[in-house]
């Protein structure tokens, strides 16, 4: 029981210093800037350089590389989503153009063909806006995960690369601060930002090109 007791700790020590490529891999990567070193007192920095700012989040976007594929897969299915819901609006206006001219010609609404077309689309509509949207979230949500994990990792090698004088100066709840609440906070940012932009700027554009091909005079006149 001595023995294997005076070997626990050694264990313990091979473990915590020996050197795994996943080590050296993350190690050349915080060389390369693409992980900030941790500082003694893990306060957060003042960004007051733009240029400081834009390369911060080259680096962020370097370690979203890796989910480059799912972040292609969830752009189409946003593109989709939001390509549904600008076709929304146009048919409930039709809806509602049938039931002004129903109720001035005094006809039935279900004697109007353009009725039942199209609440039938926009039921369609509707539903597949839906499941876009559904399986986007999904997708972005994976991403954020694998970015948080990745970060994680990261900084925990950091971390095992400090020296004793680091963790005499830096207080336990600083360390666990910075592994869990700021990078779920880091990934948050990232997945909202990318997702929230993509789905303006495609919903920008679909709601232009409607606009023209409704009356090209009356969209022109929207922006003077």
């Amino acid at each position: 029981q001595t023995d294997s007791s005076r070997s626990q700790p050694n264990a313990c020590a091979r473990y915590f210093t020996k050197t795994t490529p996943e080590h050296a891999i993350h190690q050349q990567e915080l060389e390369q800037g693409l992980l900030v070193p941790l500082q003694p007192t893990l306060a957060p920095a003042v960004v007051t350089s733009k240029s400081t700012q834009t390369a911060s989040w080259k680096n962020v976007l370097k370690l979203c590389q890796p989910d480059l594929h799912l972040i292609i897969l969830a752009f189409i299915f946003l593109f989709f989503a939001a390509v549904a819901q600008v076709f929304i609006p146009r048919f409930t206006g039709h809806i509602l153009d049938s039931i002004a001219k129903s109720s001035s010609q005094h006809v039935d609404l279900s004697q109007l063909p353009e009725f039942k077309s199209n609440m039938q689309n926009l039921f369609f509509v509707s539903i597949f806006a839906g499941i876009f949207a559904g399986i986007r979230g999904s997708i972005f949500s994976i991403v954020g995960g694998r970015f948080n994990a990745r970060m994680r990792i990261m900084i925990m090698d950091s971390i095992m690369c400090q020296d004793m004088g680091f963790f005499d100066t830096t207080k336990t709840g600083d360390i666990t601060s910075r592994l869990s609440s700021d990078t779920t906070l880091v990934g948050d940012q990232v997945t909202l930002n990318i997702n929230v932009f993509l789905r303006s700027i495609v919903q920008a554009l679909g709601v232009l090109l409607f606009m023209f091909f409704i009356s090209w005079q009356l969209c022109l006149l929207a922006f003077l």
